[in-house]
């Protein structure tokens, strides 16, 4: 009937005066128009014992039964427009939670009382009851049951909501370990209930496998398992778990049981005066009778399910949790559990389901058409499918195949089911009881209340007898402390003599970490000397890896005690030098760093060098080696090549050219030719070590060092470096065919910022300065990222203080680089070493002469703008070449770097700061300066490159067809506006028009900015394509899959008509595809830039058979998501073989963003 039959424990009817309003109300309803669908549905289920809180699932689904019969708020809206209501008739038997009683009373509703639907009971039976319906094809939902076990079974007429039972402690788990400091877990599970065995040990294999890697000093010390016969055995089980676990020293407990023993754990815990981090409960906390039977003892507990009242979750049947929970208490005056909103929320679903199954269908005109003749007669209803064909099925499998599509919102949660039938979309949450309330903490979107992670720890009153400290007698506590003590002495005192026994040994060690044999080494090809004196890095393969070898030519190998060069002899001993690869002392890149460093060290460190012998001064351990006059050279070593005879003069310009760079004419009178340090191998160790310590994204990293190499000479040590793919900016600079745009010249100047900041905030070692003429040092990866190669010279930085209190080298620390903020660069200016501002103002030089895409002179000026009278050595042509190119901040940037008071200039934190803020900016004005200068890049010549990749572009200039170009793997996205005709018909065309564009502008802003190529639009349908304009081969999936979050995202908040509210906002669907495809010019009017192949027609399937605000993609996109964003491919939920038009049943997956 319809207020849902009520069967008492017996089967026996309701009151005679209940039916009597039934029937009125029947007559009434069906006096209208349009028929009434009767829905008999039913459940066995008892309300004890272990079955208690099963009565507020009968309560849950009693609730929506009434309140649909009332409200007649669910109907069937036939291909005629009539209207036909749904009522349920709801039938209960009471089983007394035994289990052959209720398989009995399955089997009479099922074949006796020919109920059309049934819903499942609780865990204890889920699995004899699911057997019996699948056996009979008919039709069970739970409301309670969350073992994956169940579903996996894969009954096809089995229907699950809950969320998985098996995820529910995890989030507590991770918060015990991270935020509690748990160490010491004690389990104990109920092993004869799936449910509770599934979930603990679901709790026993998360921690001892991800817990286990977040924090290794976790363990699992006790795993206690039990049935329901071994507990009910033995009156104090339960006080013997908990005096087991206190022996264990167990500082968290996690138990899988009901509300009986969870209460009877906690007060045994409470007697014992024991103090548990964490104590988390299945379902015992969450019951109405935990918090009054325990008080304030029950503080602080932890439990899981699967919903709360102040859960943000909306229908429009039950409104809002909220109006639900007034809903429950007003009809039975209670407050709901999580039990009784599951239940309500399957009568619902199924509800739901049963109306969409026959909506626009045309039912029969048979008076006597009910739901009977409606679920089993085929020609009692006919639906077409999208294709307006006819679709011929009974009218039960309709049902459900519309409830294993359903995507459906309600007061509980999402309801998204999967292969197995399972609820995908819901999310357990955990529990804890604070202040007597339980309040929901976990996850965070839906907490109400911050989770209290240790628990306090409680203050009890010690007796005043035996006096304690803590919980130990104070003997005890005392003969313990002086072991410890005793222990402790004596391992210092075994340290010690180990450290002793191996300090002799400690530099071999060193040696052989950082010294390669060269047997190590598959050489591609051997560095080689050019002809300006400057080697050109080989290449060799060292453990499987790349790597570039570098000749080491700051500094030469020595054994001698010191070294004394006479000043008249130093070129003679640069061409000498340079004519034999042997010694190879002078060459561009030493000579250039020589120059740079004496020069500074000459007004650093007044009369270290004196007019005619000049003393190398040595910082490390030997001291300083002597070689004579030019009379007295020895440099026999045989020259392996020789280079052209004008090779002296070529470096004599050069080097004549560092003059000209010098920031101070003043300061550096003239500039030297000086020879580079001798060292011996143990400092050239030791600097290795240090540089090995550097630490940074923007810094070349060391591998190690060869000593020698066959093709080069005997005493030239080659270093062995990470390869750098573009190798030199000096020389990418020359290479005509590698273009750097402003954003790459942008790039460099902010990795070179960022890691000289890093370079010069390290305390120890304190570095010289860094950079080399023309950026010597500098080198790009394949990205065009710059990544600065430290010369090992820097790294015999001043000598610094002792530090105060005696502080140990152990205890020197590499400072990391962060960016400074205004107060702290104002701050920081007072203490700006020599060194880096040295290097400020080579980086302003250089960077000018980077980024001036023309190169401009002073010529012209009138005398009174000299640069010098400006106080920077950046000459007013080029700063206002720069201000014209890219702006006046990035300019005026660059002039104070290169300040002649060296104080005034800003410290590379700074100039990475302002680089940070300015970049986009000049980014854009150096991208209209261009446009508007280069007669090339005409506005129609940059929306065609706008419209084409850069082939089809240039073909297209030409007046050429551009040949079709294969794209071998791309990763290819569709998408549309859900319910778009609809939208139409209500929207007048400006309207439609003012959506798209709103909504498009949008997604293209997210394309531009993830690399991804706008391939067209056809009304609604937005097509996307990655790795076609700009080459991702190892992202183009993940960037795929982010531009597809992103754009649900911005639809979401993107309003279908803003002067029309009531419409809301704007909903898509979404696929993607990966594959190989075909890109042309076709036609020869209002030409596109088309892809043809399989690709495409396999991207559309899998946008048209998606859900509204899902994104679904293919087996293909997803084998190369779980390489290029495991966490996506992670988070996403595999639907299985699904039937795709054209291609028979392929896998599908939904896509979920990864949490965080």
């Amino acid at each position: 009937m319809l207020r849902g039959w009520l069967h008492c424990k017996h089967g026996c009817l309701a009151r005679a005066n209940s039916v009597l309003v039934e029937v009125l109300i029947l007559i009434v309803i069906q006096s209208a128009q349009g028929k009434v669908f009767t829905v008999n549905v039913g459940i066995a289920v008892g309300n004890t014992g272990r079955c208690s809180e099963m009565e507020d699932a009968h309560r849950g689904h009693k609730l929506f039964a009434d309140k649909l019969n009332d409200a007649q708020a669910l109907s069937i809206v036939d291909s005629k427009g009539e209207k036909h209501h749904l009522l349920f008739n709801y039938t209960r038997y009471i089983d007394d939670c035994e289990q052959e009683k209720h398989d009995d009373l399955v089997k009479k509703l099922i074949f006796e009382d020919k109920v059309h639907f049934m819903l499942g009971s609780t865990p204890l039976f889920a699995e004899s009851e699911s057997i019996i319906a699948n056996d009979a094809k008919k039709l069970m939902y739970h409301c309670c049951v969350g073992p994956d076990s169940l579903y996996e079974k894969d009954m096809k007429y089995i229907f699950g909501i809950p969320a998985s039972n098996m995820r529910y402690p995890l989030k507590a788990l991770k918060s015990m370990v991270l935020s509690g400091g748990v160490q010491r877990l004690y389990i104990f599970s109920l092993d004869d209930n799936i449910f509770t065995s599934s979930t603990c040990n679901s709790a026993a294999e998360y921690s001892s496998s991800i817990l286990k890697q977040l924090s290794p000093d976790m363990t699992v010390i006790k795993m206690r398992r039990y049935t329901s016969s071994d507990s009910s055995a033995d009156p104090s089980f339960y006080e013997n778990i908990v005096a087991d676990a206190i022996d264990l020293q167990a500082d968290a407990l996690l138990g899988c049981d009901f509300e009986g023993p969870g209460i009877a754990v906690t007060q045994a815990l409470a007697a014992r005066n024991y103090y548990l981090k964490a104590l988390w409960l299945t379902v015992a906390p969450a019951h109405a009778n935990f918090v009054p039977t325990l008080g304030t003892d029950a503080n602080y507990a932890l439990s899981a399910g699967q919903w709360h009242p102040d859960m943000t979750f909306a229908d429009e049947f039950f409104g809002t949790a909220t109006q639900y929970t007034d809903d429950f208490q007003q009809a039975f005056g209670l407050s709901p559990s999580y039990v009784a909103a599951q239940a309500s929320a399957t009568s619902y679903s199924l509800a739901v389901a049963i109306r969409d199954a026959f909506q626009g269908c045309t039912l029969s005109a048979d008076p006597n058409l009910d739901m009977d003749m409606l679920l089993s007669d085929e020609d009692a209803v006919e639906c077409v499918d999208e294709d307006g064909d006819a679709v011929v099925m009974s009218g039960y499998k309709r049902v459900r195949n519309t409830l294993a599509r359903q995507y459906l919102k309600t007061f509980f949660g999402e309801v998204v089911f999967n292969q197995f039938r399972r609820n995908v979309a819901k999310e357990a949450a955990t529990f804890q009881v604070l202040d007597g309330t339980l309040q929901a903490v976990l996850p965070l979107e839906f907490a109400n209340k911050a989770i209290v992670m240790p628990r306090p720890e409680p203050v009890h009153a010690h007796d005043h007898g035996t006096p304690t400290v803590g919980n130990m007698k104070q003997d005890a506590f005392i003969a313990l402390v002086v072991t410890v003590v005793g222990v402790v002495l004596l391992l210092c005192l075994a340290g010690i003599l180990y450290l002793s026994v191996n300090q002799l040994g400690t530099n071999r060690q060193d040696n052989t970490r950082v010294v390669i044999s060269v047997d190590n080494l598959r050489i591609i090809n051997p560095p080689v000397l050019l002809w300006d004196g400057s080697w050109e890095s080989g290449k060799a393969v060292y453990k499987n890896a790349l790597v570039a070898l570098e000749p080491l030519t700051e500094v030469r190998l020595a054994k001698s005690t010191s070294v004394t060069i006479d000043s008249a002899s130093i070129a003679e001993d640069a061409v000498r030098e340079a004519n034999c690869p042997s010694v190879a002392g002078t060459s561009f890149y030493s000579v250039a760093q020589s120059a740079h460093s004496h020069d500074s060290d000459s007004q650093r460190h007044p009369g270290a060098i004196t007019s005619k012998h000049h003393t190398l001064p040595a910082d490390l351990e030997d001291p300083p080696a002597t070689v004579q006059s030019s009379s007295s050279h020895n440099l026999s070593a045989k020259p392996s090549a020789r280079l052209a005879s004008g090779t002296f003069t070529a470096m004599s310009k050069l080097l004549s050219s560092f003059k000209e760079l010098d920031p101070d004419k003043d300061r550096h009178p003239s500039v030297h030719l000086f020879p580079v340090p001798r060292c011996t191998r143990k400092e050239v160790v030791r600097l290795l070590w240090r540089y090995r310590g550097l630490q940074h994204p923007s810094v070349v990293p060391v591998i190690g060092l060869v000593w020698s190499l066959p093709s080069l000479p005997p005493n030239l040590p080659v270093l062995v470096t990470e390869c750098q793919e573009l190798g030199q900016l000096t020389t990418v600079q020359e290479n005509e065919t590698l273009v750097l745009d402003t954003v790459k010249k942008m790039d460099i100047a902010k990795d070179l910022a960022m890691g000289l900041a890093y370079l010069h905030a390290q305390e120890e070692p304190r570095l010289k300065p860094v950079l080399l003429p023309r950026l010597a040092g500098v080198q790009l990866n394949k990205h065009c990222r710059a990544k600065l190669r430290v010369p090992l010279t820097a790294l015999r930085g001043p000598k610094r203080k002792t530090p105060a209190h005696g502080a140990s080298r152990a205890t020197r620390k590499l400072v990391p680089y962060q960016p400074a903020t205004p107060e702290e660069a104002e701050e920081m200016d007072g203490e700006v070493s020599s060194q880096e501002l040295e290097d400020v103002w080579r980086y302003g030089m250089e960077i000018a002469n980077i980024l001036l895409s023309v190169r401009t002179s002073g010529d012209g000026l009138p005398e009174s703008e000299s640069w010098r009278d400006k106080g920077s050595t950046l000459q007013p042509g080029v700063h206002q070449a720069l201000q014209a190119e890219h702006g006046s901040e990035l300019a005026d940037l660059l002039l104070e770097c290169c300040y002649l008071d060296a104080q005034k200039r800003p410290c590379f934190s700074a100039v990475h700061r302002r680089l940070e803020e300015i970049g986009h900016q000049a980014i854009n004005n150096a991208r209209a300066f261009h446009r508007s200068a280069s007669k090339s890049k005409q506005p129609a010549d940059e929306l065609l490159y706008e419209l084409f990749p850069v082939k089809v572009a240039e073909a297209l200039k030409a007046g050429r067809l551009p040949d079709p170009e294969p794209f071998p793997e791309i990763s290819l996205f569709f998408c549309d506006i859900c319910g778009y005709t609809e939208l139409c018909s209500q929207l007048n065309p400006a309207e439609v028009m003012d959506m798209l564009h709103r909504l498009y502008s949008r997604f293209d802003a997210l394309a531009q900015e993830l690399q991804l190529f706008k391939v067209e639009t056809i009304g609604d349908s937005y097509m996307c394509a990655s790795n076609i304009k700009h080459l991702l081969p190892s992202t183009h999936a993940a960037h795929m899959a982010d531009f597809a979050f992103r754009c649900n995202r911005a639809a979401n908040a993107e309003p279908v008509c803003p002067s029309r509210p009531e419409l809301g906002c704007i909903h898509i669907r979404a696929g993607i595809h990966a594959g190989a495809v075909m890109g042309a010019v076709v036609g020869t009017l209002n030409r596109r830039f088309c892809l043809f192949g399989d690709c495409v027609n396999v991207a559309s399937r899998m946008e048209s058979t998606c859900y509204p605000d899902h994104v679904q993609c293919s087996e293909p996109f997803m084998q190369l998501l779980r390489e290029q964003w495991p966490q996506a491919a992670e988070a996403a939920v595999p639907r299985g073989p699904r039937l795709v038009k054209g291609k028979g049943n392929m896998s599908t997956f939904m896509l979920f963003p990864p949490d965080g």
